[in-house]
């Protein structure tokens, strides 16, 4: 079992980059151009082409990057030279800080909001949560960003409204630079994650253990923490895992607002010019992230249910 999910996995990967290496061959020469300048003329383009390797079979270049990769080397970029493992290094646990505080948020307030919902099933509070749950799920990142970043920046100074400051340098401020743009990021994993939790809580409140637990007269919140969340669990973890993926994806956009250089930003810049090696490296740590992601998840499910574990 674990043999066929790892060459699942390996496939997934190698789809992904070479997906990605023939959607960006299909620009044309605009890496070429950037570097040869505006200006430059045909000939001009087709000899930095001619330097670069471009003008060789699309598979022949795909097969020289993946003997490269797999030995570590993920080269250098075609536009400015550097090493594409040395910008990720720099720009990738800035992006993973984002979404893991992303994902910490989303955890805490779903789990808080889910239990005060299912716990008070039919009244105001439920049907306040599982509103504002729906509208979290329907409000865009980026819009939730520009909001956050007037109410609680521009208007109130209760957050920097830019920048990033490394772990490294200020825990404190690490964390307090993060905050509005990971609320930003969690805002529709939260709802999600609400209204999950919420429905499957509901369920597990009417089975006959929890009513005989109920009976023997243990505390409300006793059953519900101890109990019937950890089997409401499984449709919450697989929200998490496919959110994953979404969040890595939709830091580009927060990034941009946020003006925080990471990986996502880098993308960008890189996809615009055309530089294969830097939007390549970024994709396939990024497809090894949600792999990795999905395995975790996999494994989570027989932590809650041992019947999972054991087929």
């Amino acid at each position: 079992m674990l043999l066929t999910r790892l060459a699942w996995a390996l496939a997934t990967v190698v789809i992904v980059s070479f997906g990605i290496f023939v959607l960006l061959d299909l620009g044309g020469g605009d890496v070429a151009r950037t570097i040869a300048g505006e200006n430059a003329t045909q000939e001009q383009v087709q000899a930095v082409e001619a330097q670069l390797g471009l003008d060789r079979p699309l598979p022949v270049r795909y097969a020289e990057w993946v003997g490269d990769a797999v030995t570590g080397d993920l080269r250098s970029s075609l536009v400015t030279g550097e090493s594409v493992t040395d910008l990720l290094a720099r720009t990738l646990p800035v992006t993973l800080s984002l979404v893991l505080v992303a994902l910490t948020f989303s955890v805490v307030i779903a789990l808080a909001a889910g239990l005060l919902a299912a716990s008070r099933q039919g009244s105001v509070l439920d049907r306040v949560i599982s509103a504002i749950a729906s509208a979290g799920v329907a409000i865009p990142s980026f819009l939730l960003a520009l909001v956050l970043v007037r109410e609680l920046a521009v208007e109130r100074s209760f957050f920097p409204a830019i920048g990033y400051v490394p772990f490294s340098e200020s825990p404190a401020d690490w964390l307090y630079h993060l905050v509005l743009p990971a609320l930003a990021l969690s805002g529709i994993t939260v709802g999600e994650m609400t209204r999950h939790l919420r429905s499957s809580l509901i369920d597990v409140l009417h089975q006959d253990y929890i009513l005989t637990a109920h009976a023997k007269g243990m505390k409300r919140w006793v059953i519900l923490c101890k109990h019937a969340l950890r089997n409401a669990g499984i449709p919450v973890v697989t929200v998490l895992g496919i959110r994953f993926s979404q969040l890595l994806g939709a830091t580009v956009i927060v990034e941009f607002i946020f003006v925080i250089r990471g990986s996502g930003a880098v993308l960008v810049t890189a996809t615009q010019n055309g530089d294969v090696n830097v939007v390549l490296g970024i994709a396939v740590i990024a497809t090894v992230l949600v792999v990795f992601a999905n395995l975790l998840v996999d494994a989570t499910y027989g932590f809650l249910n041992p019947k999972l574990r054991r087929s």
